[in-house]
């Protein structure tokens, strides 16, 4: 557990508070984003991807995907005229931690 507990220590480092998880609980809340989630588990996608594996409208995914990465659960990369969408794997594995280990700064 070697790399869990130096993930803890990093965003304990960045002051990450029980507000800023509750938020983030928050937002995995809804379904939809949950599945967006899920989506980006092992791979990167682009809107048009997500759009055809969710049957959701462009507007719907913008306002999830803003949420998602205002609380960098996801994060983008441009690659041309394309926005490429993934997970934020360091933040997935330390919420995983505190899950796990009921390491939470209360």
């Amino acid at each position: 557990m070697k790399i869990d507990k130096r993930l803890s220590q990093e965003y304990n480092n960045k002051n990450m508070k029980n507000k800023d998880l509750a938020k983030i609980f928050k937002i995995l809340g809804d379904e939809s984003r949950l599945k967006i989630v899920f989506s980006l588990f092992n791979k990167t996608l682009n809107a048009s991807d997500l759009l055809k594996m969710l049957k959701i409208e462009q507007s719907t995914l913008s306002h999830h995907m803003k949420l998602l990465l205002s609380s960098k659960i996801v994060t983008s990369k441009r690659k041309g005229k394309f926005i490429y969408y993934s997970l934020n794997k360091n933040l997935m594995n330390y919420l995983s931690f505190i899950l796990k280990e009921g390491e939470l700064n209360i």
